[in-house]
């Protein structure tokens, strides 16, 4: 054969091998497995449980996000990987990324992953409707945030899903109750889809937040936040901060863990919670309502009601100055001999409402 029959030889059966390659990518036979590559640096920055990641998990989770944001079934991953990682990186997937309200919290097991095989709540759905109802939500929330520090902006979240949200219950009918989506526009969500609609506003308003999850005291399973706030990271619980008799709570608005860590026992599986130690952007120090003593309660309650307050919140380091306060000014009823003289007639028209948090050593005084 003539050297030029032998090169059209080759150049036809390099045609058809092409041809072929690319009729098997398209028909699935084959997939083009795609070259690793990472989240840029302002993403990473948003992303505290990212960063705890080694290279190749890194480079899994973003192919793995970057596929599930178009909501991709059959997603190929740059290495092969365990199915220990998958699950792993999964599980963060549909808990951080509180965005991807669409995204099952089942999956698939096996040995090895080359490719994942991606469950969403809806098959063969467009999501566009409720990504749009999501979106006009958080730009709400965004063209409204106030212009202070972050301890405002996290206030200023948390008041909102308390305002706008409600807990499931049984009767209600909802695929999307461990969501943002469900929280923030549906309106009905459990604890997780209270701690998602937090993360994904304080994202918003550049805040690093994550979702923790845990048992409590009680024994039954969580999901609550961590929050960077002013340089430091605080606890964070807006379900269990929700109206109580129309009225917000603030009990467990950025807590340290001293005092979170009686109720809520974080999970430590796939990536570590932070250490949050601070407490002087909790909302009781912060708001002045934080007394070390009895002596110091008392002052702080006469303060309030000297300017006018009828209700007014304390909170105590620990359960003996709780005990100690309420003994010798609740209980012995001297409260009232701090706010009129005994001779005062007006005494005699003045009562009070105790209402009682002794877990986290609050109360709240209320003149009626």
């Amino acid at each position: 054969m003539k050297a030029s029959n032998i090169i059209i030889a080759l150049l036809a059966c390099g045609i058809t091998a092409s041809v072929a390659y690319l009729a098997a990518l398209k028909t699935g036979i084959i997939y083009k497995y795609p070259e690793p590559f990472y989240l840029s640096a302002n993403d990473e920055a948003k992303r505290p449980v990212y960063q705890q990641l080694d290279s190749n998990e890194k480079a899994v989770y973003a192919s793995l996000l970057k596929g599930m944001q178009k909501q991709e079934e059959e997603i190929p991953l740059p290495y092969e990987i365990s199915g220990y990682m998958y699950e792993k990186l999964y599980c963060l997937l549909e808990k951080q990324e509180s965005d991807m309200f669409f995204l099952d919290s089942s999956y698939y097991t096996a040995d090895k992953f080359r490719k994942a095989t991606v469950i969403y709540r809806k098959k063969d759905y467009d999501y566009g409707k409720e990504i749009n109802s999501l979106s006009e939500v958080r730009k709400n929330v965004s063209d409204n945030l106030p212009q202070g520090d972050d301890y405002e902006k996290a206030m200023y979240i948390h008041d909102y899903i308390v305002n706008n949200c409600r807990y499931l219950e049984e009767s209600d009918d909802t695929i999307y109750e461990s969501t943002a989506y469900g929280c923030l526009v549906e309106g009905v969500a459990n604890c997780e889809g209270y701690a998602k609609a937090f993360d994904l506003l304080a994202s918003d308003a550049g805040l690093q937040s994550i979702l923790v999850t845990g048992t409590t005291n009680d024994g039954k399973n969580h999901a609550w936040n961590q929050v960077n706030v002013n340089g430091n990271w605080y606890n964070i619980d807006v379900t269990w901060d929700d109206k109580e008799d129309g009225e917000i709570r603030w009990i467990y608005f950025l807590c340290d863990d001293d005092s979170f860590s009686r109720t809520h026992f974080k999970e430590v599986h796939y990536f570590t919670p932070f250490q949050c130690s601070e407490n002087k952007d909790n909302f009781y120090v912060r708001s002045g309502l934080y007394a070390e003593s009895a002596e110091q309660a008392k002052d702080i309650f006469l303060d309030k009601v000297e300017k006018g307050e009828k209700s007014v919140r304390l909170r105590f380091p620990d359960s003996y100055t709780y005990s100690d306060f309420k003994a010798n000014y609740i209980d012995s009823q001297a409260i009232f001999g701090l706010i009129f003289s005994k001779d005062d007639t007006k005494t005699r028209n003045i009562s009070i409402s105790l209402t009682e948090n002794v877990e986290e050593h609050c109360m709240t005084i209320e003149l009626l």
